[in-house]
């Protein structure tokens, strides 16, 4: 049974190669940009190793040419990826528009966010994609699949935003206090459902310490921290806009509160997930989960005050409570003591009945 498992494997390797010549073959007979689509059949080729630096950068350095040229680079990645049943050329093409993403420049963003003219949110059309062909693929397609969804979330949730979020730029600054009421809430609540489809990345199984598995969690964690901080400094900006809150604010607000109570310890195994198997070092990792039980407690006292009738609330008054420090941009509730202790808030209505809400 092992022997012929391997010779099927052997045989695997061997049909991925032919194809990788084949593509190469008709990468310079079309002509064209053959330099780079030959870098891109390179890069996301069917080898079980990461893809190639070399092939990345040379796709990567198209962002510098024209905007038909970055057109022609998303649109062969595009189809490669929707033309194969190969884990690993489609795990490739995915960190390859990964990459793209984060290094690509504004051009290549804009094209491969809104290419498409179909629209809708399954951009990649990966939720029916599993290579079948052993228990291992079968398993890390699974991975794929949620890789896919992420970069889905990930690209409409930069839509709603209105701008790309750099991971890599730590002195980005986004004046929220020039936003709409509206659109606070709307911005609050996309991010805190970017967050939710981290906290379902699949961390068990064997898959986990697979290359290209390693690579794109690291990708995909960096992004995780900076739209947790994207997440705080618009939750900073919640106690000023308490008296200009409707009801349907207010209770969509409550709702990313109580999602977030069970998504940041979910968040916080994740990245423990991460350090235990070196993926990222510790000094890349925020000093602090996204927020505390404490933090979240007094956050939903706050709109809870906000949403009954009759009860006057000074957004000073709150901001005190809750502790916001309006000069740390990325921690703006401060750390609570580890002794767990819930402030009240008997300035803002105590003896009323909070469970009206």
């Amino acid at each position: 049974m092992g022997e012929w498992m391997g010779g099927r494997e052997r045989l695997k390797r061997v049909v991925g190669l032919v194809k990788d010549q084949v593509a190469l073959g008709r990468a310079i007979a079309k002509g064209g940009f053959v330099s780079l689509h030959v870098a891109i059949v390179t890069a996301t080729n069917h080898d079980e190793k990461l893809p190639d630096e070399k092939s990345v950068k040379v796709v990567l350095s198209s962002r510098s040419g024209s905007r038909m040229h970055i057109s022609y680079c998303v649109r062969v990645i595009m189809d490669r990826l929707n033309n194969t049943h190969n884990w690993a050329v489609a795990f490739k093409c995915l960190i390859l528009i990964h990459r793209g993403l984060r290094d690509g420049g504004f051009v290549f963003q804009d094209r491969l966010c809104f290419l498409p003219a179909r629209g809708g949110r399954n951009y990649l059309k990966l939720s029916n994609f599993k290579d079948v062909s052993s228990p291992f693929t079968w398993e890390i397609s699974s991975w794929i699949r949620w890789y896919a969804v992420f970069l889905d979330h990930w690209i409409a949730t930069c839509r709603v935003l209105g701008c790309f979020m750099d991971s890599k730029n730590k002195d980005s600054t986004v004046d929220v206090s020039s936003l709409s009421t509206e659109m606070l809430v709307t911005e609050i609540s996309t991010l805190q459902d970017l967050l939710q489809e981290v906290c379902a990345v699949p961390v068990e199984g064997s898959v986990i310490e697979n290359d290209l598995v390693r690579a794109a969690f690291r990708m995909v964690l960096l992004d995780n921290f900076k739209a947790q901080e994207q997440l705080k400094l618009r939750m900073g900006e919640v106690p000023e806009r308490l008296t200009h809150l409707h009801k349907s604010e207010v209770f969509q607000l409550l709702r990313v509160c109580d999602k977030l109570a069970v998504q940041s310890m979910r968040l916080l195994y994740v990245m423990e997930v991460a350090l235990s198997l070196n993926i990222l070092p510790a000094s890349e990792c925020p000093a602090k989960i996204l927020f505390t039980d404490y933090e979240i407690v007094n956050i939903k006292e706050a709109l809870r005050a906000v949403s009954l009738q009759n009860i006057p609330v000074s957004s000073s008054l709150i901001t005190a409570s809750i502790g916001l420090v309006s000069s740390s941009r990325w921690s703006p509730f401060p750390r609570c003591r580890s002794s767990g202790i819930i402030a009240t808030m008997s300035d803002i209505g105590r003896s009323r009945n909070h469970d009206l809400l």
